[in-house]
């Protein structure tokens, strides 16, 4: 199909439609899409008895983060946000977790686990591991704008060796 000028396709399977209706508990998904560059896909089970039911998901996104934004925004085509993601994402009572997230962004490494808790304050908790991040090579940054660049186009270095820093998770 498309979305205004965007073309767009969308697989998805979970029971038939009359079964989906009476369902109580949790049902069965899976999902594939494609949009403006990015594949997104999403397979696992999803609560049906209300909006704040658990669910429990194997997600992936792969590549231009930005694309999906410029479309609906009518930009024109820019420098890519390159992203191959995946994660397992879940959510029980009123907490949420992020498992198993693996995957790069631009060409920083990502790996981590995290836990969001919404009771009786929200906390934030987990491990995320990233690689070295060169924001020169960020879309999001207009040239000069990051120190030690210039708005003047340079010549390509080679990438740096990667170096790996790790939040623990704070204790409780």
């Amino acid at each position: 199909g498309k979305l205004g000028e965007t073309a767009f396709s969308l697989e998805a399977t979970s029971a038939p439609l009359p079964r989906l209706l009476q369902a109580t508990g949790a049902v069965t998904v899976s999902a594939r899409g494609a949009v403006a560059g990015v594949a997104l896909s999403a397979e696992g089970t999803l609560g049906v008895d209300s909006l704040a039911a658990p669910f429990d998901l194997a997600l992936t996104a792969r590549g231009d983060a930005l694309a999906l934004a410029r479309a609906f925004a009518g930009a024109s085509a820019g420098t890519p946000l390159p992203v191959d993601l995946s994660a397992r994402v879940s959510r029980a009572q009123a907490s949420y977790a992020v498992k198993a997230l693996r995957g790069r962004v631009v060409e920083c490494s990502v790996a981590g686990d995290l836990t969001l808790s919404g009771q009786p304050r929200p906390l934030l908790g987990g491990t995320l591991t990233i690689g070295q991040l060169d924001l020169r090579q960020l879309p999001l940054a207009a040239p000069g704008s990051v120190p030690g660049t210039s708005a003047r186009p340079q010549a390509a270095r080679a990438p740096a060796p990667p170096a790996h820093r790790s939040i623990p998770p704070s204790a409780s």
